[in-house]
């Protein structure tokens, strides 16, 4: 079993996924308490390929994680090595510097209708 710390760093990318889309108004809050998306929900969740303004990239393996693409921007929970800069092998959720997307799983990329 699992320590409640790798089950709380499966669920950090979902989370804030789940936040961002709800503050933007593209995800109800009702949708995501009654649903509770988890990063592998994000594998088949809305549009299929990348989005114009928004793109979602989701995987189950090697580990769930999710992360989001906006504007250009990488909003991510995992540094993995595409960081740099003072906080380049820091863990947590902020923006990325490069726009570069981690070639260490097999992303489903999605997109939400409309962006």
């Amino acid at each position: 079993m699992r320590s409640c710390a790798a089950c709380a760093r499966t669920r950090a990318g979902s989370a804030l996924i789940n936040y961002v889309l709800y503050r933007s108004g593209i995800r109800p809050l009702e949708e995501i308490l009654t649903e509770n998306p988890l990063a592998q929900s994000y594998v088949r969740w809305g549009v299929p390929g990348p989005g114009r303004w928004v793109t979602i990239y989701a995987t189950v393996s090697p580990t769930p994680h999710v992360f989001i693409v906006i504007a250009g921007l990488r909003l991510d929970t995992s540094h993995d090595g595409t960081d740099v800069g003072p906080n380049r092998f820091e863990d947590g959720p902020r923006w990325r510097i490069l726009d570069h997307i981690p070639t260490w799983a097999h992303w489903a990329v999605r997109h939400p209708p409309g962006l």
